[in-house]
């Protein structure tokens, strides 16, 4: 059931980014937070390490000139590296992390390129709804 809710996420996040003009975070951000529903710890760290990236970010783009791939590709690896550091912190509850690797940073660089709030606001319908169709053919999300 995994891989049809990624499948679905892009799906819907084709279909919302064509009917709003707005990007949910990039094709398969939709899917992972839909199967991260039932972890609202995971997701706020999520969110955290989105908020520290662009931060980080925005510093490191003062004193150097970042566009493109590069720009994406600095993106990523803060987001990487704010999570391993927080991957080494003594968290007492046990399996709680980050989405993935990649995630934070693709969500940190649509962030900065359509802005924060219609970033997460688009990330969290398509979300809702990827988990709403997944829910609908019996999946299991909580």
């Amino acid at each position: 059931m995994y891989a049809q809710i990624i499948v679905t996420g892009i799906l819907v996040s084709l279909v919302f980014s064509y009917f709003t003009e707005l990007s949910p975070a990039g094709l398969i951000v939709p899917g992972y937070i839909a199967l991260n529903f039932g972890s609202p710890f995971k997701l706020l760290l999520t969110l955290a390490v989105v908020m520290l990236t662009i931060l980080v970010y925005r510093l490191i783009s003062r004193f150097t000139i970042l566009y493109g791939q590069r720009r994406f590709a600095v993106m990523v690896l803060i987001s990487i590296a704010i999570s391993y550091l927080i991957s080494l912190l003594p968290i007492p509850v046990a399996g709680v992390g980050v989405i993935g690797y990649l995630i934070p940073g693709i969500i940190a660089k649509e962030c900065e390129r359509q802005g924060i709030i219609r970033t997460l606001a688009a990330m969290a319908a398509a979300s809702a709804i990827t988990a709403g169709i997944a829910l609908l053919f019996g999946a299991k999300l909580f």
